[in-house]
């Protein structure tokens, strides 16, 4: 059965001083639920971890309870699933599990009565917190307009929300509703819960993230009640949230079944990290953050082991930090590190000895932002942020010096070299000081940097390059994902335009079979697409987690990713990719 929470999902372990990254509880543990007993995790008071507990019983059909609506449009015949939240606490830390209640079905009928479903409230606890999703199903008022659709639209995707068992309690029949507002609640609440920064209390979380900005039930405050009997019929007028509801809506029917998720497997605290690359054997990780870079020994995904930290930012008390680095490359043979850092330029460093890395070389630039090098790895191209592109000799890194400078009227962010290493893409960052967004090409066969293209299609994440250089994939922030060929880089066509509503797709990167891509989305979603077809690419699945950049690793079996905070490890062995959905069958 196709289930958002196909495993007990056992978060991040908290040690004193919020994340050191020598301690081997800092790891994530995670156990399968079983759907006819479940089984929790207990944190002792030596702070082990005992998984042998007793079976907990499954909610009855007959256990009475208020009536629920699936208010995705009106969701008919869908999976409904209710977990309760189990919150885990010693002096130190605190874990958070999941364990599966009931599972059911919402009902068959018309619009008077299709999409109910028994809440069985009477069987929760008043003081405990529990997920309601549904998942699957057939919309049968796409429009919602309250007027039954001659044809219904199949539901791939799921909605869920958080309650609080007297809250629920305290509602009547027909005024729980699970909707797309419900589900953008849950998603700005779940991330906080399963962060591990701090000892949450999630009555806090369910009152300090309402998303709604009327009072739906009109007893003088705006709280959690209101997300809870939003219905899109007739309170959808009532809100002037800031995002796009109708964007929202059809991209919920989009996203393919959750199915199994990746599962945490391993944490890192880095504080702001901004890149990272791996070793090619997969056991050093080199982040850079607002600090400098770290250096990794990720051998054993749960005991995270930091093996040094080069610090690059200046901290001056009452000025801003300056100096943070901005991106990281490795050389060929993983003995240099190019980190790009803001206000500072581009510094190599010695990495053979990843315990005691020691400054090789350095350039002043004015902001830089990216760097990627030549194929003989004896010349540098640097993003220089708002207004510059530089191309650097670091043929002598003691002593490198600049070959040419292009001056340009946009932000450039990040870069990408074509198979030739005749031609450098350049992502064009949204500045409100830049005259031109999108895709720029710039020829650097010659002595001087020449740009030959320009495309305005709105503010760039990055860009691939497809294996044989023929296609640019471009991560388009704002509309999703572009495909280019770009042959001719005098003249590059689009392909292929696959719109995803309401993203911000930030990074772009490959599968390591190079026939599916994974689009990070800066609301909290990572995309995969398969591009086998590049003329049609579909797409296979969605990963319902937040990153800034990910990995997967050489046999697919592990993703690494940044956060905002964080390095993260997670297994990907029971994840689905292929879910067989594409964007065509879904009205837009």
């Amino acid at each position: 059965m196709k289930k958002l929470f196909s495993f007990l999902f056992v978060l991040l372990l908290i040690g004193c001083g919020g994340g050191n990254s020598n301690d081997s509880n800092n790891s994530k543990i995670t156990k399968e639920i079983n759907t006819s007993n479940s089984s929790d995790v207990k944190v002792n008071n030596d702070n082990t971890v005992d998984t042998n507990i007793e079976d907990i019983s499954i909610i009855s059909d007959t256990t009475e309870g208020i009536i629920g609506v699936a208010k995705l449009g009106l969701l008919k015949n869908a999976i409904l699933n209710i977990y309760k939240i189990n919150i885990y606490r010693t002096a130190q830390r605190q874990t958070m599990g999941l364990t599966l209640l009931y599972q059911g079905k919402t009902t068959d009928g018309d619009i008077n009565t299709a999409g109910r479903f028994n809440t069985h409230s009477s069987a929760l606890d008043d003081n405990a917190y529990y997920i309601y999703e549904i998942e699957g199903g057939e919309n049968i008022d796409y429009n919602e307009d309250g007027i039954e659709d001659n044809i219904s639209v199949t539901n791939y995707g799921a909605v869920r929300t958080i309650v609080k068992g007297s809250t629920l309690k305290s509602l009547n029949d027909g005024e729980f509703k699970i909707s797309l507002i419900s589900e953008r609640y849950f998603m700005q609440i779940y991330p906080n819960l399963t962060s591990g920064f701090f000892m949450f209390s999630p009555d806090n979380e369910l009152k300090d993230n309402v998303n709604i900005d009327a009072d739906i039930n009109n007893d003088g405050e705006i709280d959690e009640k209101d997300v809870l009997i939003f219905d899109p019929v007739n309170d959808k007028s009532k809100i002037t949230t800031y995002y796009s509801y109708s964007d929202n809506y059809k991209n919920l029917h989009k996203r393919a079944s959750y199915q199994g998720q990746p599962i945490y497997i391993g944490w890192d605290f880095i504080g702001e990290p901004i890149d990272f690359e791996l070793s090619q054997d997969e056991k050093t990780a080199y982040v850079v953050s607002a600090e400098g870079l770290r250096i990794l020994d990720i051998t054993k995904p749960n005991d995270i082991k930091s093996k040094a930290l080069y610090r690059t930012a200046r901290h001056i008390i009452g000025e801003p930090t300056t100096n943070m680095a901005t991106s990281v490359l490795l050389s060929s043979d993983e003995t240099r590190a190019y980190i790009t850092i803001s206000g500072g330029g581009l510094l190599v460093l010695d990495i053979k000895d990843p315990t005691n890395p020691i400054k090789l070389g350095s350039f002043a630039t004015d902001n830089a932002k990216d760097v990627v090098l030549s194929l003989d790895e004896n010349t540098a191209y640097i993003a220089d942020g708002l207004g510059s592109f530089k191309v650097l000799d670091i043929s002598n890194i003691a002593d490198i010096k600049e070959k040419s400078s292009l001056i340009t009227d946009y932000h450039a962010n990040k870069l990408s070299l074509s198979k030739d290493g005749k031609y450098v893409f350049v992502s064009k960052y949204p500045d409100m000081f830049a005259s031109s967004y999108g895709i720029a090409v710039i020829d650097v066969s010659g002595t001087d940097a020449i740009e030959i293209e320009n495309k305005d299609i709105g503010g760039i994440g990055n860009s691939i390059i497809s294996p044989d250089g023929t296609l640019l994939y471009v991560a388009n922030r704002g509309s999703g994902l572009r495909i280019y060929n770009i042959s001719n880089p005098n003249n590059m066509e689009e392909v292929v335009h696959l719109p995803i509503d309401y993203s911000d797709i930030s990074y772009i990167n490959f599968l390591n079979d190079k026939t599916k891509i994974f689009l990070v989305d800066s609301y909290r979603d990572i995309w995969i697409v398969d591009i086998s077809n590049s003329n049609s690419p579909k797409l296979l699945s969605y990963i319902a987690d937040g990153a800034n950049k990910i990995s997967f690793s050489s046999d697919n079996t592990k993703i690494f990713l940044i956060t905002k905070e964080d390095f993260y490890i997670m297994d990907t062995k029971n994840f689905i990719m292929d879910t067989n959905v594409t964007f065509s069958d879904i009205p837009i």
